[in-house]
Formats: structure tokens, sequence, C-alpha cells
């Protein structure tokens, strides 16, 4: 079983991959694969050239995402095979789908709004919609959540 993990620089996006890495560790030592939706911009070339600035600052938040994503794995430890991937899309929770269909997951761990105490569940406009129609089972990361560094990792 894949496990695909949505992730995003915060709060959120670091509950959802502690989850999924726990998850991961549970199971028979699972995949998991991190995904970063980034905007896909405009579909028409801008005579001004801003949809190519915004295409190169979109890339460089995906890449900055990733990276982040990157060092919290690397501080919970190794024992765990992670792939990264940033995807453009004008639809976070499509893109978001498709991603987890091309990873093969049968798991889509999501990080809890930021709007509610911590500790708790706070669905936000990804997480909702997704647990009503999802094609694949959806874990929501409770708002804070973390998870201690594997045994015998440094972090």
């Amino acid at each position: 079983m894949t496990i695909a993990a949505g992730f995003v620089p915060g709060q959120g996006g670091r509950a959802a991959l502690d989850l999924a890495l726990q998850l991961a560790r549970s199971g028979t030592a699972e995949p998991v694969a991190v995904v970063t939706v980034v905007s896909a911009g405009w579909r028409t070339p801008s005579p001004a050239r801003v949809d190519a600035e915004f295409a190169a600052w979109a890339a460089e938040q995906g890449a900055r995402a990733l990276a982040a994503a990157g060092e919290q794995v690397a501080a919970a430890g190794p024992d765990v095979t992670v792939t990264y991937r940033t995807v453009a899309g004008s639809s976070v929770r499509r893109t978001l789908l498709a991603a987890a269909a091309e990873a093969v997951a049968d798991l889509l761990v999501l990080g809890s709004s930021g709007d509610g105490p911590l500790g708790r569940l706070v669905l936000g406009s990804t997480s909702e919609p997704l647990l009503h129609s999802s094609p694949l089972a959806v874990a929501v990361a409770p708002r804070g959540y973390r998870v201690s560094p594997a045994p015998g990792s440094a972090g």
C-alpha cells in the first residue's frame, strides 16, 4: 500500500506528513508519496510575461515545500521510503487525487485546518470535500499532530 501525503509548508502539512510516516511504519514499511500542489497559473500567455514569472514563482514555492518535507522526513528517521513531487493544478482536490492515483496510493493523508484547537480535527476547503467524494481512503491528521522519531534515528 502506498500512502500519499498532501504537503504544504506549515503546521497542517507537517501534521499530515507525520501521520503518513507513522502509518507507513505501522505496516510493512509502506512507501510514502509526498505531494505538493502549486497553482497552474494561466492557460494563455501574457504579453507582459507575468505568466512565466508566476510559473517560476510557483515552481520555487513547490521546491521550497518539498525541501521542508525532506528535512522533516530526515529528522523523523530513515526507515520509510519517500518520494517527493510537485504538481501544478487549478484545483488542489483534483490535483491531489490525480497525483495519488499516479502514485497508486491507497490512502491520502491531509492536515487539519489551522482554525481549530490543537489536537482536534477541523476540516478545511480541501479535506472536507475529499472526505465526501474521494475514491480512496482519506485520513486527516489532528491539528498539531507530531510523531516521535523512528527508533535508532538521530532526529
